[in-house]
C-alpha cells in the first residue's frame, strides 16, 4: 500500500496560472469555443445518394474545424449541410483513430448512444423562431417546447453495422424517436482507417416543417457537436462542438442562445471566401473566457483523470474532470475562470492539479473444484486446482498463499 501511494503522489502534477477578470467568461461549461459563427446550408443537386460518398455534394459550405491546436492532426471533422423541398442533408468527414465505434443498441440504448463515436446537430426548422434562439434546457414556453426545436443524434451502431437516428424535440426533450421513418443514413470507413464519412438525408417532416420548410434566405439556428469514444466504443474521451454564437459560451445542450446561424442560401456553388472561421485557436493568447491547459500521459494506454483549479491557499475552487478518460500523450482541456457555483474567481495565482490512473484489472490465477490440466495450478493459468468431494468452505491467506 505504501509503495501504491507514493506512485500516485508521483503523478499528481500541478501548473500555476494567472487569472485575471479580464479573461473570465460569463456562463459555465468546459466547452470549445468553435472556429465558426455560422454554416451555410446549400441547395442540394437533383439526385443526392446516400451511401457515404459525398462526390455529389455541393461541398461551397463545408467548415473544417478541430477539438484543440494540438491534436488537430488526428481529430478533426469538416461538416456540411444541403436542403431540397423534402430533406435536411448532413454530412461530415471525421478524424478518428478508432472510427465508427459504438456499442449503444439503438433498441435498448438510444438515450446514452453519445457516449461512443457520434454526431449531435440541434436545428431550428422555423424561421419564425429567430436567431439568436431564446428559452433554456427544461422550460416549458412556447419556444422552448417548439417542435421545430430538434436534437438530431447520429451513430453508426457498430455489432449491426447501422446508421442510426435519434430525434428529441425542444429544450425539454420531449417526442423521442429511434431510427424512425422518413431518414436514410450511411458511413464509409477510411482505407487507412484513420477516419471516417457520415451521410444522412431527414425528412422535413421529422423537422415539423414538411408544409414550410426553411427556404433560400432564410437565418435559423444550428449547432454541430462531434463526440470521439475510446476503442470499444462505450466512453466518451473528446467532443468538439462547432456553429456557434461566439456571444455566448453555454452548454449548446442547455442554452439554444449559444447556437450558431444556419444560412440558407438560393444557390449554390458559393465563393471561396463565404465560409470564414475566426481562427480564434490560432491567436497567442488564449480565447476570452477560456483557459488552455495542455498535459501529456505518458505510454501507450489511456488513463483516468482528475483535474482541479486551487487558488494560492491550496483551496480548490473548481472541479474539472473527475476519473475522465483520456488518450495517451498530449490532451488539453480548458477553464472559464468560474468556480464550481458558476461565480468568477477573484484576480489572482491559481493552479492547476491533476492526476491519472490506469484501470484496475483482474487476472487469473487459479480455479478451484474443477479438474485442470495439469490439475494444478500454473503460471501461464493452464492449470487449476484438482475437484475434491465438495465446494470450498472457508479461505485464509497468509503473506505467500491462499488456503481454500
Amino acid at each position: 500500500m505504501r509503495n501504491r501511494m507514493w506512485r500516485l503522489k508521483r503523478r499528481f502534477i500541478s501548473t500555476a496560472i494567472f487569472c485575471g477578470l479580464e479573461t473570465i467568461g460569463h456562463a459555465g461549461g468546459n466547452v470549445n469555443v468553435g472556429r465558426y459563427d455560422s454554416a451555410h446550408v446549400v441547395p442540394a443537386p437533383r439526385t443526392v445518394t446516400i451511401d457515404g460518398n459525398l462526390s455529389d455534394w455541393d461541398r461551397s459550405g463545408e467548415f473544417s474545424t478541430y477539438r484543440f491546436e494540438e491534436d488537430k492532426a488526428i481529430r478533426y471533422f469538416k461538416g456540411c449541410m444541403m436542403y431540397d423541398s423534402e430533406n435536411l442533408y448532413l454530412a461530415a468527414h471525421v478524424g478518428d483513430s478508432s472510427p465508427m465505434m459504438n456499442l449503444y443498441n439503438p433498441a435498448a440504448e438510444g438515450k446514452v448512444a453519445w457516449r461512443g463515436d457520434c454526431l449531435q446537430v440541434r436545428v431550428s426548422s422555423d424561421a419564425k423562431l429567430g436567431w439568436p434562439l431564446k428559452g433554456y434546457e427544461g422550460q416549458t414556453d412556447p419556444v422552448s417546447a417548439s417542435d421545430n426545436i430538434a436534437h438530431l443524434t447520429m451513430w453508426y451502431y457498430t455489432p449491426k453495422a447501422l446508421a442510426c437516428l435519434q430525434i428529441e424535440y425542444g429544450m425539454d426533450y420531449h417526442g423521442i424517436v429511434i431510427n424512425p421513418d422518413g431518414f436514410k443514413g450511411a458511413y464509409k470507413k477510411d482505407a487507412d482507417g484513420k477516419g471516417y464519412t457520415l451521410e444522412y438525408a431527414i425528412s422535413w417532416k421529422l423537422l415539423h416543417a414538411k408544409e414550410k420548410p426553411p427556404k433560400g434566405g432564410d437565418e435559423l439556428a444550428c449547432v454541430w457537436q462531434m463526440l470521439w469514444s475510446d476503442e470499444q466504443g462505450r466512453n466518451n474521451l473528446f467532443d468538439a462542438s462547432e456553429i456557434r454564437n461566439p456571444k455566448s459560451a453555454g452548454f449548446v445542450y442547455q442554452d439554444p442562445g449559444s447556437w450558431g446561424k444556419a444560412i440558407y442560401h438560393k444557390t449554390g456553388n458559393l465563393p471561396p471566401d463565404t465560409v470564414v472561421a475566426r481562427e480564434i485557436h490560432a491567436r497567442k493568447e488564449p480565447a476570452p473566457g477560456f483557459l488552455p491547459m495542455v498535459y501529456t500521459i505518458p505510454g501507450r494506454e489511456q488513463a483516468k483523470v482528475s483535474m482541479q483549479i486551487e487558488d494560492a491557499n491550496g483551496n480548490t475552487v473548481r472541479w474539472l474532470l473527475g476519473e475522465a478518460a483520456r488518450v495517451a500523450g498530449k490532451n488539453a482541456e480548458s477553464w472559464n475562470g468560474l468556480n464550481d457555483d458558476g461565480d468568477p474567481v477573484p484576480p489572482g495565482r491559481y493552479r492547476v492539479r491533476w492526476c491519472y490512473h490506469r484501470d484496475v484489472r483482474a487476472r487469473l490465477l487459479a480455479t478451484a473444484n474443477n479438474a485442470g490440466n495439469p490439475p494444478y495450478h500454473l503460471s501461464d493459468n493452464t492449470g487449476s486446482w484438482a475437484g475434491d468431494y465438495g465446494t470450498p468452505v472457508a479461505v485464509t491467506a497468509n503473506a505467500t498463499h491462499v488456503f481454500l
